[in-house]
C-alpha cells in the first residue's frame, strides 16, 4: 500500500528540494581552513589537540548522513511517483535523517560551554569505540601501527579528556536528544522518534500512523483482514519535520563555524 494522492507526492518533492541547497551549504563549511579565528569552532580547536576538532568533525559527518538519507528518500519519491511508495521503508530513511540531525545539533550547540561541547563529542566517540571494540573482538582485528584498536583509542580519549578537566564521560540517550533538538521538542519530539522507530523495528503499533484498509473478514476471533500502508498525511508531516530538523542542524553548524 502506498501514497495515493499525486498532490502528496508533489508536496513531498517540493519539501525535499531544500536538501540540495542544504548539501551545498554543508560543503561550504567542510573544512576549518576558512573559519574565522573568532568562531566557536576555532576556539574549541585550540582547547585540545586531540578533542578540539571533534565537535566539528562529528557534527559534519552526522549532517552528511542526514542529508544522504533525505536525498535517498527524494530519489524514491521521484522515481516511484504516486502509488508506488513504500509502506514502511521511508520511515526508516526519515528516522536516520532526523537521528543524525539531532546528534549534530547537540554536538555543536552554541548555547553550552566549550568544555561541554568537547565532552559531548567525547561521549559520542566513547559510544563509537565501545561498539567498534566488540566488532574488533569478533573479527580478531590486529591493526598495524600507527593504526590502533578501539580499546587503545578509548584510553587516548579518556586521557585527553582528563588532561583538560572535562566532566566524566557518560552514555548518550538519543531519545533525550530528540526531546531537545528535534524541530518539535519535548514530548512531541520523543513521540516522533518513537513512531519512526516503530517502523524501523517492525513494531505492531506503527499502525497508529498507517493507513488500514479492510479487505475481508478474518478467522473467528481474529478480526478482519486488511492491508497496512503509508498514511499520506503522516508521510508529509514526518518529511517536513525531518527537513526542518536537518536545516536547523545546518544553521547550527554554520553558526558554530562563524559562517
Amino acid at each position: 500500500m502506498a501514497i495515493q494522492d499525486p498532490k502528496v507526492t508533489a508536496q513531498i518533492l517540493r519539501t525535499l528540494d531544500h536538501v540540495e541547497v542544504m548539501a551545498r551549504r554543508l560543503e561550504s563549511v567542510a573544512t576549518l581552513a576558512s573559519t574565522p579565528a573568532t568562531s566557536l569552532a576555532a576556539a574549541d580547536a585550540r582547547m585540545s589537540a586531540r578533542l578540539g576538532l571533534e565537535p566539528f568533525l562529528n557534527a559534519g559527518f552526522q549532517l552528511s548522513v542526514s542529508l544522504d538519507h533525505l536525498q535517498t528518500w527524494r530519489h524514491v519519491v521521484f522515481a516511484g511517483g504516486a502509488g508506488l511508495q513504500p509502506a514502511y521503508a521511508h520511515m526508516t530513511l526519515l528516522r536516520g535523517a532526523m537521528e543524525a540531525a539531532v546528534v549534530a545539533r547537540w554536538l555543536v550547540d552554541s548555547e553550552v560551554d566549550p568544555s561541554e561541547r568537547l565532552a559531548r563529542s567525547a561521549d559520542w566517540d566513547q559510544v563509537d569505540y565501545t561498539k567498534r571494540k566488540r566488532i574488533e573482538e569478533i573479527i580478531r582485528a590486529r591493526p598495524k601501527p600507527p593504526a590502533k584498536l578501539a580499546s587503545e583509542r578509548m584510553a587516548d580519549l579518556e586521557a585527553a579528556a582528563r588532561a583538560i578537566g572535562l566532566r566524566p564521560l557518560r552514555a548518550v540517550n538519543v531519545t533525550d536528544l530528540f526531546r531537545a533538538y528535534c524541530s518539535q521538542t519535548g514530548n512531541r519530539g520523543e513521540l516522533i522518534y518513537s513512531m519512526m522507530s516503530a517502523f524501523a523495528h517492525g513494531r505492531s503499533w506503527s499502525v497508529f500512523v498507517s493507513t488500514l484498509t479492510p479487505v475481508g473478514p478474518g478467522l473467528p476471533g481474529t478480526g478482519g483482514l486488511g492491508t497496512i500502508g503509508a498514511n499520506d498525511e503522516h508521510v508529509v508531516a514526518f518529511t517536513i519535520t525531518a527537513v526542518r530538523t536537518a536545516l536547523m542542524a545546518v544553521k547550527d553548524l554554520e553558526r558554530y563555524c562563524g559562517v
